[in-house]
């Protein structure tokens, strides 16, 4: 009778002691996961990537509409004759006006147009990847080059 006691007391403590350890695991995750710290999210970095000959520096979405800095890494000048925009499960949405982008002379640097990208549906405070080909050519040539890139930036 008396082994059959301790069992049953050790039986207890172990289930105590377990159970108040798993409380404060679970209460540790609450706490994380309220304050937004276990979000992959928040530590992506935002950057804008894309091939060697048109350097994506920076881009900025704003109120729903995307502006990049593209910088010119040919020994020529190049024009920029289109920029199209992806998103998974969504339709490119092409931007032939490219404003003062238009021409970016040989090591130069310019600032797309702002562009819409309101068929993305993008969330306001959210970090979002939209993907980006830059069709452009040499100057004085009629051969079109495209680089495919993305940026990562969050929406404001």
């Amino acid at each position: 009778m008396r082994t059959r006691k301790k069992k049953g007391q050790a039986a207890i403590e172990f289930l105590t002691t377990y159970s108040w350890a798993i409380l404060a695991i679970l209460l540790s995750i609450g706490v994380l996961s309220y304050f937004d710290l276990l979000s992959v999210e928040r530590y992506v970095r935002e950057n804008c990537e894309t091939g060697n000959q048109v350097i994506c520096r920076e881009s900025q979405i704003v109120d729903g509409r995307i502006r990049l800095s593209l910088a010119n890494t040919y020994p020529v000048d190049i024009e920029i004759h289109r920029i199209t925009y992806t998103k998974e499960g969504r339709d490119p949405i092409p931007q032939n006006d490219v404003g003062d982008a238009g021409v970016i002379p040989r090591g130069g640097v310019r600032e797309t147009q702002p562009h819409s990208l309101q068929d993305f549906d993008l969330q306001e405070g959210r970090k979002e990847t939209v993907g980006v080909i830059i069709t452009f050519s040499r100057a004085g040539s009629a051969r079109h080059y495209n680089v495919t890139g993305s940026t990562t930036a969050t929406v404001r």
